[in-house]
């Protein structure tokens, strides 16, 4: 049997799809329509767009091989139905109009064949003739796809070539997806490296200006006719043909600027979590590091966390926010809004959420720091002196430093520094030559974990302990380790003239009681603290008072034992009897009842 063959065997075109190729061979050989051409071969009428054997076909136009028939086709690849075939690149499916044709009619009359670019949603208007593409007849109807010839309606009438002039948005932005369609990428438009970043682009411009989900479905999803996706392109095209200036004017259109608040959120809703969803693609890098310099410059870029997608890489603003302000003048974060509050920084409190945002100028912050200039903070303080922020502490609270400037809520807790220049001049005039004794540098005492190094200077400065110049080169020594005493003497220090000092953990140990108890005890009178000649002070007790306690007072838990009953019985049979404790029963804090000794005797006895 011979081989059925068309008449009219025409090529396939590169620039051209194969469902255009069907409508020209369809009408070269005066066939009603390209399903009957798919007919004649044996396909069904989608296979335009759904992947099956073209060979018949091929015989049928007497190709040696369908594989250019198969490069044309717009079919699903392999896997997915989220992308079809483009020539030889591929493109979201969503980028296709699968349901209205669209021709340039006068491209067909000159070239006589159609071009794969017209498939695409977003190409509006012929880059050559620079007039709106035709997607519908003189008779009203839409362009279908199963019709006589390329430029031929189902109605028999031919498609009139428009005589409209496009805008230069539509048509710019046709010549750029042709230009990236065949690999070239034009100059001054976004950053994209392939045609289908330019789609997504270009959709989430046509859809930014919707805040409706329904609205920006209708924009991008309902594939809407020419004129209407030219009018989107012309509102939103910038954004991928004007390069950064378009990015910059739709951020700057979204930014709503709730009044009161800062932030991403409060500053453009659910934009920024719809950019965020566009720009997550590794293709579009460059355009979301465009974004974040973007944030940079306005005045609220610093309240961006750190871990935000958007964070920009530096901050060009004027305004700090708390924790930043507060590294500068090195105070808590919390004292920011404080010195905000009472005006003696500029800024404002803002809430950011379920939070509050603290912006701080950054001029205010150096005019505050200039004022500070003859400050040191307390970690400066410490660092010059050799010490410790909490030994410095210990040192204002005994009288020994000056304490912080007055004026903490202005200058934060800093000392300044003549007060350093004056303890150093009183600890020179001190000093002595060394002698052979065993020292230990004062910015070491903390070292012996045995005496506090308050408690020495104390001595030191009473006359009761010698400090000794210790020589050294090292530049930068700081105030202490330029002055030692002898070992011998931190040890003297810890004996007071009442008798040995216990701590409160050992005194508690010795009466096998808690910890807790020793200060109660101390203010009830039962135990005495250990103390000395004013300066010299310790949180112990005297170690006669603690070995006389169990002669002079007796405890409800030890006497309950004893006795094999319980406290609360023992304090029952005692109020009975109108006896008083001296502590009395807490059991919430674990504090038991104290009596006298010698009262306790005179109540059992009767």
């Amino acid at each position: 049997m011979i081989p059925l063959r068309l008449l009219v065997r025409p090529s396939i075109q590169a620039a051209e799809s194969l469902n255009q190729f069907l409508q020209r061979a369809s009408g070269l050989n005066r066939l009603r329509s390209p399903t009957e051409l798919l007919a004649l071969a044996g396909l069904p009428s989608l296979a335009p767009w759904r992947r099956c054997n073209l060979a018949t076909l091929a015989s049928l136009l007497h190709m040696e091989e369908p594989g250019p028939l198969e490069a044309a086709a717009l079919w699903p690849r392999p896997g997915t139905v989220r992308a079809v075939a483009f020539g030889q690149i591929e493109v979201p499916s969503w980028a296709v109009n699968f349901s209205r044709s669209r021709i340039c009619p006068a491209c067909v009359f000159e070239a006589g064949a159609g071009q794969r670019i017209w498939e695409l949603c977003a190409v509006t208007a012929c880059p050559n003739h620079c007039t709106p593409l035709v997607d519908a007849c003189a008779c009203g109807r839409a362009l279908s796809f199963n019709r006589p010839s390329l430029a031929i309606c189902r109605c028999g009438r031919d498609i009139e070539i428009s005589t409209a002039v496009s805008t230069g948005q539509t048509v710019a932005t046709a010549r750029t997806l042709a230009d990236l369609a065949r690999g070239i990428r034009p100059g001054g438009v976004a950053p994209v490296a392939s045609l289908t970043g330019a789609l997504r682009l270009l959709r989430f411009g046509m859809a930014a200006g919707h805040v409706e989900a329904a609205s920006r479905r209708s924009a991008t999803i309902s594939k809407p006719d020419v004129a209407t996706v030219a009018a989107r392109l012309e509102m939103s095209a910038d954004i991928l043909l004007d390069w950064p200036g378009g990015l910059h004017r739709l951020l700057t259109e979204n930014a709503r600027n709730t009044p009161g608040k800062v932030g991403l959120e409060a500053t453009f809703g659910t934009f920024v979590q719809r950019l965020r969803a566009a720009l997550s693609e590794p293709e579009f890098v460059p355009i979301a590091d465009e974004v974040r310099n973007w944030l940079g410059t306005r005045v609220d870029a610093p309240i961006i966390k750190g871990w935000s997608f958007f964070r920009p890489r530096a901050v060009a603003a004027s305004r700090l926010t708390a924790r930043q302000a507060a590294d500068f003048l090195s105070v808590a974060p919390t004292r920011i809004a404080t010195l905000v509050q009472d005006g003696l920084l500029e800024g404002g409190i803002l809430p950011m959420g379920q939070r509050r945002a603290v912006l701080v100028e950054i001029d205010s912050i150096k005019c505050l720091l200039a004022q500070r200039s003859p400050f040191l903070t307390a970690s400066a303080a410490a660092r010059a002196l050799g010490a410790s922020r909490r030994q410095i502490r210990d040192l204002g609270r005994r009288g020994l430093l000056r304490p912080p400037d007055s004026s903490g809520a202005l200058y934060g807790r800093s000392y300044q520094a003549s007060y350093l220049d004056a303890f150093a001049f009183r600890l020179s005039s001190l000093a002595r030559l060394p002698t052979g004794d065993a020292l230990v540098r004062l910015s070491e005492v903390s070292l012996l974990r045995r005496i506090r190094l308050s408690e020495v200077l104390a001595a030191v400065l009473a006359g009761e302990v010698s400090l000794v110049a210790v020589p050294t080169t090292a530049p930068g020594t700081p105030i202490l380790g330029r002055y030692a005493v002898a070992v011998s003497d931190t040890y003297r220090l810890r004996y007071r003239p009442e008798g040995a000092a216990l701590g409160a953990a050992r005194a508690a140990q010795q009466l096998g009681i808690s910890q807790r108890m020793i200060p109660i005890l101390v203010r009830a009178g039962c135990l005495d603290p250990a103390s000395v000649a004013e300066g010299h002070t310790t949180r112990g007790v005297t170690a006669e008072s603690v070995q006389a306690f169990p002669r002079r007072y007796v405890l409800a838990s030890v006497l309950a034992r004893a006795r094999g009953t319980s406290t609360r019985a023992i304090a029952t049979r005692f109020a009975r009897a109108g006896l008083k404790p001296v502590v009395e029963t807490n059991s919430a804090q674990g504090i038991s009842a104290v009596w006298l000794a010698e009262a306790v005797e005179r109540v059992l006895g009767e």
